[in-house]
């Protein structure tokens, strides 16, 4: 058999192309370029976009960027983008991740560029959670919480140290009590923030919520026939002038009673009244035929608010004075000025159909409402009710509200690590 041979000469010079699998990678002519990219932080969604034209290479594309997993990070090849959820850390990580190569058609290249990413912490991680000394005087749980029942309505209360006494192991300033007398339907609901600067302020506004809320129960007993006997139809301007100057003396001795307390336990250690200082708001609910009465009083900062279907209404003033932040407290020189001062802080109210009664500590109504003006602003308390603590309390429903408000006071926001304490009236259903 005669074999035919081809004449080599006459061969393509051109050798047959390979599957782009078997191509061995190109030496990369440029220098390796050094990527970097907009800082994340630890905990927080982060999304960069890489683009090599900006570093003299529009011709190349990154393949793939090595060992992002353990970072909670992923590589978007069509998109060229680095984005995800960086894993938190307590440190500071400036990593240099290797990157992949490739030209516009899939050739790949030899050697790495470095994509350098700096991780900051979450700045959540870097609070500590120190433990205060149980063994000293008026030593105080962290958190603590109440519920119960009121007619149609729910009295719920939560109360926790802030991340800035949690950092250097001191105790929750803050306090409240919610007391119910079934009897002559009469609710009493209480609510104090320590001051900062006062040593002794968890004390303080143990005593002044305690005090406070045994005295106003007793002294509003005096208006539940007055209450009762209130006709269906809205009360006119004078006759609610009447109820706040009936309202006045229970409130006022509440507030008395409550400064006695503080003074006499400032006695007993040999310590000053100021060492004690906290602010102080109460109110006394009861149902009536028009719906709810309301008697408040209110010194110091932090917020008292009736929500009534669309209409809101702050029940008092914040106060500023010359103690810790210019804030008023609850003390002898304040009672000391007379009725008159009394008075002008008690608010009598009856509301057709209450929505919600709201007691706050300032740890909550600065970082959700921040000046003056938004605490009067009935939209900023309608994204409160409906949006931000709805969602933090669910359908509102019975089963496991004291943990849910717990939790919600956990929330975060920058530069706002106070005490919080809320304290709330609503109605069990929507």
């Amino acid at each position: 058999m005669t074999r035919i041979f081809e004449n080599p000469d006459s061969m393509d010079s051109e050798p047959p192309s390979l599957p782009a699998s078997e191509v061995a990678p190109a030496p990369l002519a440029a220098p390796l370029p050094r990527v970097r990219l907009p800082n994340a932080t630890g905990g927080k969604a982060y999304r960069a976009a890489i683009d090599l034209a900006s570093h003299d290479l529009p011709d190349l594309r990154i393949a793939a960027i090595d060992e992002l997993a353990p970072l909670g990070l992923t590589f978007d090849v069509e998109r060229q983008t680095l984005a995800g959820t960086p894993v938190g850390s307590t440190e500071t990580r400036e990593l240099a991740l290797d990157a992949r190569l490739a030209t516009a058609s899939g050739l790949q290249l030899e050697g790495t560029a470095k994509i350098l990413l700096l991780i900051n912490p979450d700045p959540r991680s870097l609070w500590k959670d120190i433990a205060p000394d149980e063994t000293a005087p008026f030593a105080k749980p962290s958190r603590a919480s109440s519920q119960l029942a009121f007619g149609d309505h729910i009295a719920l209360g939560a109360s926790v140290r802030g991340r800035s006494h949690a950092n250097v192991g001191s105790f929750r300033e803050d306090d409240f009590q919610i007391v119910h007398d079934p009897a002559s339907g009469w609710l009493v609901l209480a609510v104090s923030d320590g001051a900062g600067s006062a040593k002794l302020s968890r004390e303080g506004s143990r005593l002044a919520t305690t005090a406070a809320a045994t005295t106003l129960m007793a002294g509003i007993q005096a208006l539940t026939t007055t209450v009762a006997e209130l006709p269906a139809t809205p009360p006119d301007e004078k006759t609610l002038e009447t109820l706040h100057d009936q309202s006045l003396e229970a409130l006022g001795r509440a507030a008395h009673d409550a400064c006695r307390a503080i003074g006499d336990a400032a006695k007993a250690v040999e310590a000053s009244e100021k060492d004690f200082a906290s602010t102080l708001l109460i109110a006394a609910v009861r149902p009536c035929l028009a719906g709810m009465f309301i008697a408040s009083y209110w010194v110091g900062d932090g917020a008292l608010a009736v929500f009534a279907g669309d209409k809101v209404e702050v029940l008092g003033d914040g106060d500023s004075g010359e103690f810790s932040g210019q804030t008023r407290f609850l003390m002898a020189s304040e009672l000391n000025k007379g009725w008159s001062e009394i008075s002008r802080r008690v608010r009598v109210r009856v509301v057709p159909e209450l929505t919600a009664l709201a007691l706050m500590t300032d740890g909550v109504s600065d970082p959700k409402f921040g000046t003056d003006r938004r605490l009067r602003d009935p939209e900023a308390w309608r994204a409160f009710w409906n949006d931000d603590l709805g969602q933090g309390l669910g359908d509102r429903l019975a089963s496991g509200l004291e943990q849910r408000l717990l939790s919600w006071l956990e929330f975060w926001s920058p530069g706002e690590h106070d005490d919080r304490t809320l304290v709330l009236l609503f109605q069990e259903h929507r």
